[in-house]
């Protein structure tokens, strides 16, 4: 999971030497490397909601999805 895009880079080499086809990686619009959001971004106040949220949201559900860990 990352925050930014400048470390996509990392993110990809280690997919590489991973070997596993059970991987993802997530980008939260809005989000900077710290996972708040970037409110300096935001056309509006509130755009890009509660990122922080988002992304524990995200990493709770991802063990849940179907097919995962048989």
């Amino acid at each position: 999971m990352t925050g930014n895009f400048e470390y996509l880079n990392a993110e990809k080499i280690h997919f590489a030497a991973v070997k596993s086809n059970d991987t993802a990686i997530a980008f939260f619009q809005g989000a900077q490397h710290g996972i708040y959001s970037c409110t300096n971004c935001e056309s509006y106040p509130g755009e890009f909601g509660d990122t922080v949220v988002t992304c524990f949201n995200y990493v709770a559900n991802w063990p849940t999805k179907k097919g995962r860990f048989l």
